[in-house]
Parts: structure tokens; sequence; C-alpha cells
């Protein structure tokens, strides 16, 4: 965090505070960043949370397009003006020229930039989840159905216990890192807000950790943790 604030003051990067629950964070290194929803409104305070999340999906694209290009400055030296020719000697028109003549440098092979391992992660991860809450452990799958750059679309659920399922979007870095939210539900449990952070461990293999808050008190009144192991089909 101490650096994405060095970032953000540097004007390198925009920091912008998610505020999901109410909290005093007053004290916190970005309390003085403008917070998202609007008003630095918690989303969990909001009577309509698919609002609030649109709000601040609409804060992060306005910040985004607020940041300035970066640019880049050619500097042009001049070159002397020469005396006039005819107060020049031969020779001296002759050296004159040889001055002005481009120097060819030769530059070194620039090396290829490393590049992070590629594979497909899309497709269908099956395994286990394990509540700590509760501490109880069910079969649940992750449904990864498109990556566009960073963008990912996903469906999540449990196939024991809650049986509930959902649509989550997300995104994805560089390490491999996996981190998406949404709604899943059912008939029987009622709604839940999801978060998934994991890791691709390898093209096969993912692993991390869930969080469900209710979205109503009609099932469960408090939020539940868990971790995840999932395998490919």
């Amino acid at each position: 965090m101490k650096r994405a604030l060095e970032k953000h003051e540097k004007g390198e990067a925009r920091v912008i505070p998610i505020i999901i629950r109410p909290i005093d964070w007053s004290g916190a290194p970005f309390s003085k960043l403008q917070a998202l929803p609007k008003d630095a409104k918690p989303v969990s305070s909001w009577s309509n949370r698919d609002e609030a999340w649109t709000d601040v999906a609409k804060g992060v694209r306005k910040a985004i397009g607020e940041l300035p290009s970066s640019r880049t400055q050619e500097q042009k030296t001049e070159e002397p003006k020469p005396a006039k020719a005819e107060q020049r000697t031969e020779i001296e028109l002759k050296q004159l020229e040889v001055k002005k003549a481009p120097k060819e440098e030769s530059k070194p092979a620039e090396k290829p930039k490393p590049t992070a391992p590629s594979y497909d992660r899309t497709g269908r991860f099956t395994g286990t989840a394990h509540n700590i809450t509760y501490n109880i452990q069910g079969k649940c799958f992750l449904e990864i159905s498109k990556i566009a750059g960073q963008t990912v679309s996903a469906r999540f659920g449990f196939s024991e216990g809650l049986h509930a399922k959902g649509d989550l979007v997300g995104t994805i870095n560089e390490k491999h890192q996996l981190e998406l939210v949404g709604i899943i539900s059912s008939l029987q449990t009622g709604s839940f807000d999801c978060r998934i952070v994991c890791y691709f461990i390898d093209p096969d293999h993912i692993q991390g950790e869930y969080t469900l808050d209710p979205r109503a008190w009609n099932f469960l009144s408090s939020k539940q943790n868990g971790k995840l192991s999932l395998t490919r089909e």
C-alpha cells in the first residue's frame, strides 16, 4: 500500500478506496483520498447494492479517464550558424562539411523483455470449499468462461451445503492472481455477496480464499470465510 500511495502522490497512479462496510477508517493512510461509492457511503448501506457497485464502476472509469497520458519531449539542438562562405578558405569550408556529417553510432541490440508464462486459464474447475466459519467442507466449482485482457468472467457455486451459484466478474494480473466479485444465490439459501481471491498454481490447479456476506437475514446472519482448492476437469 505504501508504494501505491507514493505513486499516487507522484501522479503515476490513482488509489481509490472502496468502502464495503461501515468502519472507522479516518486514521488509515488513505483516509484523505476520495473513496467510492458516492460520498464514501459503504456498499452494504445502500438499499440497492447493484446500484452501489454501478456507482463504483463509474467512479473507477472516470478516474482512469483523468489519468494524464505519458508524453516524451524531444530536445532539439541547433548547430551554430557558420560565417559567410566568402570569409572562409576552401579548407575551412571542407572542415565545416565534415563536422556537419552525421556520425553513425552503433546501438547495442535490445534484449527481449521477459514475458510471463501464458496458458489457457478458461475452463471448468471443481474441488472443495472448506468453510472456516463453521468448520465444514463441501464440493464447489468455478467456471471461467472468458478472459479479455485483465478482465475475467466466471461462474461460481457450491455443489453441496448451500447449493448456491451465480455469475462473478473480476481481474487477473501478471502473477496469475484472480480477484472476483458477484452475487450467488438459490431458492433455499437466499443471496450472498461473494468475493474470491485465488491463484493459478499451474494451468490445472487453483487455490485461494472466499468470503460470503448474506444480502438478507432470512438464512445465515454472519459472514462466512473459507478456502478453495480446485482442479481442472
